[in-house]
């Protein structure tokens, strides 16, 4: 199998395969501050796949709160989230962070 980079028509070697498929991951790994939010300590812990394994709670809030003011349906993918094994998030259910998200922007927005 034959690898391009996408600006040229050149074989790329292994090594620069490997570079790239990495950076591309790192583009996937959460590095917000939100990891460290003790808020998040509340929800429970889940390390099913089918429940997002190893996927950001923090991320998940926020997609949860911004669905939630905007009075949205909920509608959460996991596999959407980028990855994060840091901090308070680390093993954390994104669906409950979602939904925890989602009631508080719904919260936000009834108040006066």
């Amino acid at each position: 199998m034959e690898h391009f980079s996408k600006k040229s028509k050149f074989r790329l070697p292994r090594i620069e395969i490997a570079i790239f498929e990495v950076l591309n991951l790192l583009h996937m790994i959460c590095t917000d501050p939100h990891r460290y939010d003790s808020d998040f300590d509340v929800l429970p812990e889940s390390q099913a796949n089918s429940e997002g394994r190893h996927k950001c709670a923090g991320c998940a809030y926020d997609q949860g709160y911004s669905d939630g003011l905007a009075r949205v349906e909920p509608n959460f993918d996991a596999e959407d989230l980028p990855y994060s094994q840091a901090g308070v998030v680390r093993h954390k259910s994104p669906h409950a962070a979602y939904n925890m998200g989602y009631a508080d922007g719904m919260r936000q927005l009834a108040r006066p």
